[in-house]
C-alpha cells in the first residue's frame, strides 16, 4: 500500500474505523490503540468506540472496558452497568462528586442519580452545596429545581438564597438575616458580593453590621472585605486600612492593584508605595508592581527620578508592563526578538519525531484543531 509511509496514516486509519465503529472488535480497537498510542486518535477511537458500547446497552463491555474520564457521561453510563451487574454498592459510592456540581449532568446519570436518591444517599446538606455552586454560577432554574429536594427551614433559606441571588439588595434587610449559622452566613457571603459589584457603599454599609453579629471564617470575611474595597477604589474611594492579606486564588492581588491605582489617580502616592510593598516587599514579584512602584515614585516630586529611574530600567524588556512604562517615560518599546538557539542535533531529532511530523502535515493541509491536538500530546512527550 503507498500510504503505509505515509505520516497522517493513523488519522486515514481512524476514519476508516470510526465509520463502522459499532462494528470494530475488541482485538482491532486494541491493536489501533496500540499502534498509534503516541497520537491523540488512538484515544478518541476508543472513546468513540465506548460510546458505541454504551448506545448498544452492552452493559458488561462497558464496565470491562471504561477507563476513568473527565466526561460524565461515560462515568454513568459505566457506573450504571455496575449497577446492573448487581454492584450497586460500588457504584453508589462514586456519585456524590458527579452530582454535587453548579450545572445539569448528561441524560445518562439521570437513571444513576435516581438509583442513588432512592437508596437514601442524597442529604439535604449535599443539596445545600449544590445550590451554593449553582447560584455561584448564576445557575439560577438548576437552584430552583434543586429544593424540591429540602424541606422545612433548609426549604425556606434556600428560597431566601435564590431571592438574594436574584435581588443582592436584598441582604441589606439585615434584620432578615440575623440568626449565626451556617446557612445564613452562605447568603450573606453571596448577597455582599454580588451587591459590592452593583452597590458597593450600600453592601459596606450592611458588612459593617454582618462583620459583628455573624461568625464568618477569617477567609471568607477576608475575601468580602477585599471584594468591598475592591470596588470601593474603583469607584476612587479609598479604605482606611484595607487588609491585603492573601487569599486563595491570589484575589488580593487584584484588590491590591485596584488601591494601587485609584491611591495614584487621587495624588495618594505614598499610600500606593505602602500597598505596593505589602503585596510585594521584595520588589521580585509580578512585573506590574516594578510599573505602578514606578508611576508612584514619578507623581511624587521628592521621589520623581527613583521613578523616573524604575519605568526606564522596565521600558527595557519586552511585555506588557514594559511597553507601558516605555510609553509613560517617552522612549521606544523594545521588541527584544531572540532567536532560540537550538543545536543542530536537536533540531534533527525533533524534526524526526513523528508527533512533531504529523503536526507539521497537519497544519500544511489546514486541520488545525487535530494539529493542535498533536502539538501537545507530542510537546509534553518531549525533554525540557
Amino acid at each position: 500500500m503507498h500510504l503505509q509511509n505515509y505520516v497522517l496514516l493513523p488519522y486515514l486509519e481512524f476514519e476508516l474505523l470510526r465509520r463502522h465503529v459499532d462494528k470494530v472488535s475488541v482485538e482491532d480497537m486494541q491493536a489501533f490503540r496500540d499502534r498509534w498510542r503516541d497520537s491523540p486518535v488512538a484515544d478518541r477511537l476508543y472513546q468513540e468506540w465506548l460510546d458505541a458500547l454504551i448506545e448498544r446497552d452492552d452493559y458488561r463491555r462497558v464496565v470491562q472496558y471504561y477507563e476513568p474520564t473527565a466526561d460524565a457521561g461515560r462515568t454513568c453510563a459505566y457506573l450504571r452497568g455496575l449497577i446492573r451487574l448487581g454492584r450497586a454498592e460500588e457504584a453508589l459510592e462514586q456519585v456524590e462528586p458527579l452530582w454535587v456540581v453548579p450545572y445539569s449532568q448528561h441524560k445518562r446519570c439521570d437513571p444513576v442519580f435516581d438509583a442513588w436518591i432512592d437508596a437514601k444517599r442524597l442529604t439535604e446538606s449535599m443539596v445545600w452545596s449544590r445550590i451554593r455552586l449553582a447560584l455561584e454560577a448564576n445557575a439560577r432554574t438548576l437552584a430552583n429545581y434543586l429544593t424540591r429536594y429540602l424541606t422545612g427551614p433548609r426549604l425556606e433559606d434556600a428560597r431566601d438564597f435564590i431571592r438574594v441571588n436574584r435581588n443582592p439588595a436584598a441582604v441589606t434587610h439585615v434584620a432578615e438575616f440575623r440568626v449565626n449559622q451556617s446557612r445564613v452566613r452562605d447568603i450573606v457571603d453571596h448577597g455582599l458580593r454580588r451587591l459590592a459589584r452593583i452597590d458597593v457603599e450600600a453592601a459596606q454599609r450592611a458588612w459593617t453590621h454582618y462583620e459583628d453579629s455573624l461568625s464568618f471564617a477569617p477567609t471568607t470575611a477576608r475575601i468580602i472585605d477585599q471584594d468591598i474595597s475592591r470596588f470601593l477604589a474603583r469607584k476612587g474611594i479609598l479604605t482606611a486600612a484595607p487588609d491585603l492579606s492573601p487569599l486563595p486564588g491570589g484575589g488580593h492581588m487584584e484588590t491590591a492593584e485596584a488601591l494601587v491605582v485609584a491611591a495614584i489617580t487621587l495624588g495618594e502616592n505614598q499610600r500606593a508605595v505602602e500597598w505596593i510593598r505589602t503585596v510585594d516587599p521584595g520588589g521580585n514579584g509580578d512585573v506590574r508592581w516594578r510599573y505602578w512602584l514606578g508611576r508612584a515614585l514619578l507623581a511624587d516630586a521628592s521621589t520623581a527620578d527613583s521613578g523616573a529611574a524604575v519605568l526606564r530600567t522596565l521600558a527595557s524588556e519586552r511585555n506588557y508592563y514594559g511597553f507601558l512604562a516605555a510609553d509613560r517615560a517617552g522612549t521606544t518599546p523594545r521588541l527584544n526578538p531572540q532567536e532560540p538557539d537550538i543545536a543542530p542535533a536537536v533540531r534533527a531529532e525533533v524534526l524526526a519525531n513523528e508527533g512533531f511530523a504529523r503536526v507539521l502535515e497537519l497544519y500544511a493541509v489546514g486541520d488545525l484543531t487535530n494539529a493542535r491536538r498533536e502539538w501537545r500530546m507530542t510537546s509534553a512527550r518531549l525533554d525540557s
